[in-house]
């Protein structure tokens, strides 16, 4: 089956973490990475204060001692391009896959399709999974199929949407899987 590369960003846990069960899934084993983008931590950037840092860091060190229980290693890296790093760390350790949670910022989907691309040149799959929202951008449409502009019709056709889903929400389940996740 292989390896695998779990890339954390801002989902530093591992249950119920949709990537991570995936790649642990998938893979014979899995390697988690995180990258200090170094276009956001120093307080030069002036893009996140000094407790937020000091949070970020601290959820890190608990992370690894959690991934640690369950023999999937975490490297924490320093770097201004975590693409570059991702597929020289996938490369290293013979990863065939790289997993992460998607993030719907525009600079981090901008850097999802810069990693898709990379991959690819590479031969190294790449698996975004929906994580940390209910509907991705293009699940709720306007009967245009366009997004939404307006901030109350797209509302109220979100809670339509969640109507129609029923309790699918809460029934989501997240088996054990072979890591003890």
């Amino acid at each position: 089956m292989g390896k695998s590369i779990h890339w954390f960003r801002r989902d530093l846990r591992i249950t119920d973490n949709t990537a991570l069960q995936l790649a642990a899934r998938r893979m014979d084993s899995v390697v988690g990475m995180f990258v200090i983008d170094e276009r956001w931590f120093p307080a030069k950037a002036r893009k996140m204060g000094a407790f937020q840092a000091h949070f970020w860091l601290g959820s890190l060190q608990e992370l690894a001692t959690t991934l640690e229980a369950h023999k999937i290693p975490l490297r924490i890296v320093r770097a201004s391009d975590p693409v570059e790093v991702l597929i020289n760390l996938a490369q290293q350790v013979g990863a065939a896959l790289i997993t992460y949670n998607k993030d719907y910022e525009p600079d981090q989907l901008a850097m999802d399709r810069r990693l898709h691309r990379a991959a690819a040149e590479v031969g190294i799959e790449v698996v975004g999974t929906k994580d940390a929202v209910i509907f991705e951008e293009f699940e709720v449409l306007t009967g245009a199929d366009t997004a939404y502009t307006v901030f109350s019709p797209y509302k109220r056709a979100w809670l339509a949407k969640l109507r129609t889903c029923g309790d699918l929400w809460r029934a989501a389940k997240y088996p054990p899987l072979r890591y003890g996740i």
